[in-house]
């Protein structure tokens, strides 16, 4: 299965059956389960009218709130597997793929927004060429919903994602009338691990736990759009300030708080920079080139292709060769091919902490992060210094990359001779 995005990597790509150990605390189970909703034992048992139980009700409201889900009331829920196992029976509780709502569909290509609310866009090639190419069954929301609160009840995939998937799974067997079905997923979200804590939350705990696991994988989504360079940057602006607003008090708060600034200051610059420039790059001084290619780095776009390792700005889409035709060329590598000439004014901005278009995985946790204009001047300093030695360097810290290229400067300029 194919996907551009690394965010399903980051955030253990919402596989609610596969990967699984250990069994879910029975007790936890029975603290949510109490009466009146007794626990049905099959998707027919489902489709009874229950009432929602208050605690139900609001926890599902507040998802609502958030507006993190679209409208979904037309769209058909599917399983995503290998072409080869299309046919073969759900009913056995198959745990080899991926629930979600088909988003969209052609002959070469489907999408799917998956329960961990990442969207994935699949291939399609024939059969004959790649007899394991992905595709996809509908299915019954209520009977794959049963499947897979009956799997999680035997065991416990160990993320804190899983919680999250369940709680929009329950909203969307609420949304059909499945209410006895929504409270057991609800049920078994409650018992799933806090893996901060490794102990099982307390039930009145789940809105709080789940408004931080929700904030943990929002804020990832966001970083992933805001390097998306068909998104504009006073959108972005917007969504990280409806961040803010949806959950206070968590974790990435203040950080989205402060990009939602920061991107405010860089929309007032663009528009001051789209009036002040006019003249073709190949026209300008090479000490003019360098002022614009440096301000074009707010939108080198890349972003960190292996799980561990970092970021290399040089994998924008704009330095890798199409079909027939040489790179373009991205700010970033445009710099390099500048030289030595360019480190002066590269260095006036290695704390520079604008935004890009690039991102890369925490270190720490789960959470991505966007790189500064600082952290591609490193980059492109290293290159031109010779300082640079691949994957090797992507193992090094931001920081202990940052002195050192500000140590080989500092050298180089108490080195050069002095001009008569």
């Amino acid at each position: 299965m194919h996907t551009k995005s690394l965010v399903p990597l980051a955030l253990g790509c919402g596989w609610l059956a596969a990967q699984t150990s250990g069994a879910l605390s029975g007790e936890a189970v029975q603290q949510h389960q109490e009466q009146p909703h007794p626990p049905a034992e099959s998707a027919g048992e489902y489709a009874k009218a229950v009432t929602l139980s208050p605690a139900d009700t609001r926890l599902l409201d507040w998802l609502d709130t958030l507006k993190l889900l679209p409208d979904l009331a037309t769209r058909k829920f599917v399983h995503v597997c290998r072409s080869p196992d299309k046919h073969a029976s759900l009913g056995a509780d198959c745990a080899d793929g991926l629930d979600g709502w088909l988003m969209e569909e052609a002959n070469d290509h489907f999408t799917v927004l998956l329960l961990n609310l990442s969207s994935l866009r699949f291939p399609r090639p024939p059969i004959a060429t790649e007899p394991m190419a992905p595709d996809i069954i509908i299915v019954p929301l209520q009977d794959q919903a049963a499947s897979i609160l009956r799997r999680c009840k035997q065991r416990q995939r160990q993320d804190s994602y899983l919680r999250v998937e369940l709680a929009v799974l329950a909203s969307a067997c609420a949304k059909k009338g499945f209410a006895q079905l929504a409270h057991d997923v609800l049920a078994c979200a409650a018992a799933v691990l806090d893996v901060r804590t490794g102990k099982h939350p307390r039930v009145e705990d789940l809105p709080k736990l789940l408004s931080e696991e929700l904030a943990e994988l929002v804020f990832c989504r966001e970083v992933e759009a805001l390097c998306a360079a068909s998104n504009g940057r006073a959108e972005m602006e917007r969504r990280f300030r409806q961040f803010v607003r949806n959950f206070p008090g968590t974790r990435h708060e203040g950080e989205a708080q402060a990009m939602a600034e920061r991107l405010a200051r860089m929309c007032k610059e663009d528009e001051e920079h789209s009036g002040s420039t006019g003249r073709r790059l190949d026209r300008m001084s090479t000490s003019e080139q360098v002022v614009e290619l440096i301000y074009q780095l707010r939108d080198q776009n890349a972003h960190q292709i292996f799980s561990h390792g970092g970021c290399n700005i040089f994998m924008d889409p704009r330095d890798i060769p199409a079909r027939g035709h040489q790179a373009v060329g991205s700010p970033a590598s445009r710099l390099v091919a500048i030289g030595f000439s360019a480190v002066p004014q590269l260095m006036a901005h290695i704390d520079d902490h604008t935004l890009t278009r690039c991102y890369g995985v925490g270190r720490i946790g789960q959470s991505l992060y966007v790189l500064e204009v600082g952290d591609c001047v490193v980059q492109i300093v290293e290159r031109i210094a010779g300082m640079s030695d691949g994957r090797n360097s992507l193992m090094i810290s931001t920081a202990q990359r940052r002195a050192r290229v500000k140590d080989w400067w500092s050298k180089r300029v108490r080195n050069r001779p002095e001009t008569p």
